[in-house]
């Protein structure tokens, strides 16, 4: 369909839903977006460490430390200002999931951005929270965890807290349908509880 003449070595890409846009990522965090019908670039893009694209290919979420950018697919326009977020010391810094984004923004916070319009829609008070944040796929439910083994599951669009779990020690699942959760529970046990 198209060969697509890039300036660096990629070291990530991503199509679209449709198949209609592919992203690229150089190594030196460079972005680009193609179209993929005639391999021509669609608009000029930012620098990015990571980048996801929402479920319709219309905007994408880029995480350069420490900043989060929604960005229009279509112009390449920055739909929000470039929101600081904290930078984990191991692992993702930012989680995409059901057109939400969310990351700790504070030593007690976390945001959620509804993707599709590209604004915040929740700031959660979670006391000594520490990355990663889980995030169903559905983006409705938010577990947000300290290093005490306690973690909150919350209601991300309502901003309300469903339920604390303790006990929890690293790994942990949200169902495709969030109705429940597996947690690691100690060393060589899980615990399943309903959401």
């Amino acid at each position: 369909v198209a060969v697509l003449d890039a300036p660096q070595p990629n070291a990530e890409m991503q199509l679209s839903s449709d198949g209609k846009i592919l992203v690229t990522r150089s190594g030196n965090d460079e972005l680009a977006l193609w179209n993929t019908t005639d391999g021509t670039k669609r608009v000029p893009m930012h620098t990015a460490e990571r980048f996801w694209f929402e479920e319709d290919g219309q905007r994408i979420v880029l995480y350069s430390a420490p900043y989060l950018e929604i960005v229009d697919v279509g112009s390449g326009a920055s739909l929000a200002p470039r929101e600081e977020v904290w930078a984990a010391r191991l692992g993702d810094s930012v989680f995409v999931s059901g057109g939400v984004a969310a990351a700790q923004i504070a030593s007690d916070s976390v945001r959620a951005w509804d993707v599709s319009v590209a604004r915040p829609i929740a700031t959660l008070e979670s006391p000594g929270v520490r990355t990663p944040l889980f995030l169903s796929a559905s983006g409705r439910l938010l577990v947000t965890c300290n290093d005490a083994g306690s973690c909150s599951v919350w209601d991300v669009r309502h901003q309300r807290k469903l339920a604390i779990l303790r006990s929890v020690y690293g790994d942990l699942a949200i169902s495709a349908t969030d109705d429940r959760i597996a947690a690691k529970s100690g060393y060589d046990t899980v615990t399943i509880r309903s959401s």
